[in-house]
């Protein structure tokens, strides 16, 4: 009995160390992320200036929860001024947005996301397509048809909004041939399966692959 009662112990000892390395470990990298990074230099904008004058329609929600979260209401316009002179953004008028699994998923986890990862009022959504209606930069002019895909995290802004300012780096054109709501479903699920395929080392040349989830 007393063996039996020594093993358990050593089990529950093997447990708890890793444990306690692995808490210990968190709480130093989030220590030093915030002595790094004080809450109050961090841009909850990402990089964006939101406009102090002009307004747009926007979903967003407060805090994270079912769909009863979504508040429409109106949100102070993107500019493409960013916070740091070397930004070079343009300004987009959304004309379709996509719903992916991760923006609800983002939106209704239940655990206490810092706002360092998900900024709140968020307005969610990654996917959009629509017309250029400011920009200082040759490769893209005002008219131009695009899709954009806007960063999931660290920023505030998403495509559920009239206007997305927006990295040009994360902009595509698209011909006058593709709809709007056709190219705003293309982004992220496009980019999932070229890093997916990237992964395979053998060659894939005719040969074919199962897809799961495939319809979504």
């Amino acid at each position: 009995m007393k063996k039996r009662s020594s093993e358990i112990a050593r089990r529950k000892n093997n447990l708890v160390l890793p444990l306690v390395g692995i808490t210990t470990l968190l709480v130093g990298f989030t220590a030093a992320v915030i002595v790094r990074f004080p809450l109050k230099t961090i841009d909850w904008n990402g990089g964006v200036k939101p406009s102090s004058v002009e307004f747009m329609n926007a979903v967003a929600y407060n805090q994270h929860g079912g769909t009863e979260e979504l508040i429409f209401g109106k949100y102070p316009k993107p500019t493409i001024t960013g916070h740091n002179k070397n930004d070079q953004r343009i300004l987009v008028r959304v004309h379709a947005s996509s719903v992916n699994p991760v923006d609800f998923k983002f939106r209704r986890i239940h655990q206490n996301i810092p706002d360092w990862i998900i900024p709140k009022p968020k307005i969610p959504g990654a996917d959009l397509a629509g017309v250029v209606v400011e920009s200082a930069l040759p490769q893209f002019r005002i008219g131009d048809r695009v899709a954009a895909m806007m960063p999931l995290i660290g920023s505030r802004w998403g495509s559920h909004s009239e206007y997305v300012s927006i990295d040009p780096s994360l902009v595509a054109k698209i011909d006058d041939s593709v709809d709007y709501a056709s190219a705003a479903s293309l982004p992220l699920v496009s980019l999932t399966v070229i890093q997916s395929l990237e992964k395979l080392r053998a060659p894939t040349r005719g040969k074919k692959i199962l897809i799961h989830a495939g319809a979504g």
